[in-house]
């Protein structure tokens, strides 16, 4: 949501462009599950200030725009940041501790996800399937490697091949908790880095 911009925005003035790259990879990763959840959705004026309605974006157009937010999160994570984040982007960053390179692989993996999803499109061999290859190469290539939040409470949430569920239950000696996976458990850590 409108965290996750400003997150970007805020980081692009600082030229905090790894902080930018990671936003642009959840970003990029939310609107891939986003529209595989829901086909069209409001896109192009989800963010528009005053506005009631939205119109509907085609499945198609969400897709490339998800190809491109991942490509900019690698161009950002490839570049030189001095920015200085101490132990904060570490500490924030639940899925994997502000390390660049992983970061990397999950934005290619993001693209890779996504193009996997046109595999029965006529023009997949001549258009994507090229692209796929050349991603999965880049992309992570183990499962022990997968897109996982650790929370405060030290109980893993697999991104991936969880995401169609609403939570996680913990068991404690007390009874349950219940985790929520949402985009507060990202973006709740990594926008306290500017506050």
């Amino acid at each position: 949501g409108m965290n996750l911009e400003n997150m970007i925005s805020q980081s692009l003035e600082n030229e905090s462009y790894r902080l930018a790259g990671i936003g642009y990879a959840i970003k990029a990763f939310d609107w891939d599950m986003l529209t595989k959840l829901h086909g069209d959705i409001p896109m192009k004026q989800a963010y528009e200030p005053g506005r009631l309605s939205h119109d509907y974006d085609y499945q198609d157009e969400v897709y490339t725009q998800v190809r491109e937010w991942a490509e900019t999160a690698i161009e950002y994570l490839e570049m030189e940041d001095n920015t200085d984040y101490g132990n904060r982007l570490k500490d924030a960053d639940l899925m994997y501790g502000g390390d660049a390179a992983k970061w990397i692989k999950f934005a290619h993996s993001v693209i890779v996800r996504n193009l996997s999803s046109l595999t029965n499109k006529n023009n997949f061999a001549s258009d994507y399937a090229q692209m796929l290859i050349d991603h999965a190469a880049l992309a992570f290539t183990s499962n022990n490697r997968n897109a996982k939040v650790m929370n405060p409470d030290s109980v893993t949430i697999d991104v991936y091949n969880n995401f169609k569920r609403a939570h996680a239950t913990k068991h404690t000696g007390n009874g349950c908790g219940h985790i929520h996976i949402s985009q507060y458990v990202f973006f709740n850590n990594f926008c306290r880095l500017y506050k």
